[in-house]
């Protein structure tokens, strides 16, 4: 393999990686760093798309965020 062979693999694999999206339940993790939200995440997820998750997750979410405040 060539300097040139491996130069253009580089390049169609970073055309690759913009074009796919990064799941949901990454980003939950990468946002959130909580565990619970992760798993609500990851349970939707396996049923529905990720466009559907993420409004899912707002919506559920949102509403555990406003639990944890009342309890505290």
């Amino acid at each position: 393999m060539t300097n040139r062979d491996i130069d253009h693999v580089m390049r169609a694999l970073g055309e690759h990686f913009q074009a796919v999206k990064t799941p949901i339940v990454d980003l939950i993790q990468a946002t959130t760093n909580d565990p619970f939200k992760v798993l609500v995440g990851t349970i939707l997820s396996a049923r529905t798309k990720d466009e559907t998750t993420l409004r899912l997750c707002i919506g559920y979410l949102s509403g555990y965020q406003v639990m944890k405040l009342w309890q505290n």
